[in-house]
């Protein structure tokens, strides 16, 4: 099940700075009713939900928005989407909207992670590599079926995988291998999971 829509929090912000604000962003009765029969006809059961905003429940406390009031913020599309998700079954609920990533029992916020439905493991979070050109670090890869350690700097960042790993961010390092001799080298594609920070 699919279900768009939210209010904005920074509305008052946009109108009065002249920039873009849509007045049909959140459903309208029309669309609320089309989606609640969509859902009555699978006997209030769906594998997944995904919907821009969320359920009052799954609402974080803190938000991020610090450009209004946050009473003045029109949470009626969430209010009604705790009454789907109170009376509805589903496997998991996946949103977006405040701009962060967070794990419920039944539900995900995402941000710039990328998932497979119903998996626990993050496949990529795009455009947010956690390191940056010039950073040193501690790598430990397989190349070319062998375990390798080194050290170095990475020369590039690979933000959107490549086609040797296209489901995580990957760099290509300036560095040394471990027992190497000191001898430097360019270890190209190696994945962000196989790295760590060699600042202290």
């Amino acid at each position: 099940m699919v279900i768009g829509g939210a209010g904005s929090p920074d509305k008052a912000y946009r109108i009065m700075t002249g920039l873009p604000w849509f007045e049909d962003e959140q459903p309208n009765e029309s669309i609320k009713n089309y989606t609640e029969q969509q859902i009555a006809d699978s006997r209030w059961k769906v594998d997944y939900v995904l919907s821009h905003t969320c359920p009052l429940v799954y609402r974080p406390e803190k938000s991020l928005y610090t450009l209004s009031d946050q009473k003045t913020i029109d949470l009626s599309t969430e209010r009604w989407l705790e009454t789907l998700a109170a009376n509805q079954q589903y496997e998991r609920w996946y949103f977006g909207h405040y701009h962060d990533n967070q794990v419920y029992v039944d539900a995900e916020m995402l941000y710039d992670a990328i998932k497979l439905f119903g998996s626990e493991e993050t496949l990529q979070k795009q455009g947010r590599p956690e390191y940056r050109k010039g950073e040193k670090v501690i790598f430990s890869a397989n190349i070319n079926g062998m375990e390798v350690d080194g050290y170095g700097a990475i020369q590039h960042v690979h933000a959107y995988g490549t086609k040797v790993m296209d489901r995580e961010v990957t760099y290509d390092i300036y560095g040394v291998q471990s027992g190497g001799g000191g001898v430097k080298e360019l270890f190209e594609n190696i994945a962000e999971s196989q790295l760590m920070s060699a600042v202290l």
